[in-house]
């Protein structure tokens, strides 16, 4: 799969969504350099009639909340982490480049699956920007991810970043939250780390009472 997915990426293969009369249509479109063998285009044939349903399904929810970005994610999460059996990720992953409402980089399966796993019951307030909370879900995991969102991030209005969140969680690092660690951390993610975001980084690791901003400061400039 890995070679055919990167021969698809250099004939510049898409996944096109056509409204007929009898309904949409899903195709597969060759542009510039044909790159697959016959072997290899029945297969992918046959991958995209496989996923047909789901494939629809998907660009109706993009399609239908592409206003809400959270409730898009909530949507076509919910079908990427029901649809596709954990181990049939990797052989739908070929396929997800392909579609009209991603792109080449695009991770949204993943990220979009790991934010409906924070939120099977779609609890969730419209006080955090999505990139946020996927990080989130991913770093920390979804259960644990839903804990600290549940204990100190759904009442706060606090614009909170990707770089704190990455501060925060380290999956192939962890450390001890203390003041210190929290700006080695902050010094590590962002070029001029503020009180504000040590007070994030708190936040985002569940505790809702950080140091004083005085403690913050002066261990800002300590550090060396």
């Amino acid at each position: 799969m890995p070679d055919l997915h990167s021969k698809i990426k250099e004939g510049d293969y898409s996944i096109e969504i056509k409204e007929t009369r009898v309904g949409r249509l899903v195709t597969l479109s060759k542009g510039g350099e044909r790159t697959l063998t016959e072997a290899e285009h029945d297969q992918l044939s046959t991958l995209i009639d496989e996923y047909n349903e789901l494939i629809k399904d998907l660009f109706e929810a993009y399609e239908e909340h592409e206003d809400d970005e959270l409730e898009r994610a909530w949507a076509m999460g919910k079908l990427y982490k029901e649809e596709v059996k954990e181990s049939e990720e990797r052989t739908f992953s070929t396929l997800n480049p392909l579609l009209p409402f991603t792109s080449e980089h695009n991770r949204n399966e993943y990220l979009y699956r790991r934010f409906y796993e924070m939120f099977p019951d779609k609890n969730y307030e419209e006080n955090h920007n999505l990139s946020m909370m996927t990080e989130l879900a991913q770093r920390a995991n979804p259960e644990q991810a839903r804990e600290v969102y549940d204990e100190t991030l759904r009442d706060s209005d606090e614009g909170m970043t990707k770089a704190e969140v990455r501060a925060a969680w380290n999956d192939e690092d962890p450390f001890e939250l203390t003041i210190e660690a929290a700006v080695e951390r902050a010094y590590e993610e962002m070029s001029n780390p503020s009180v504000e975001n040590i007070e994030h980084i708190y936040l985002l690791r569940g505790v809702s009472g950080p140091p004083s901003s005085e403690k913050i400061q002066t261990a800002l400039d300590g550090y060396e």
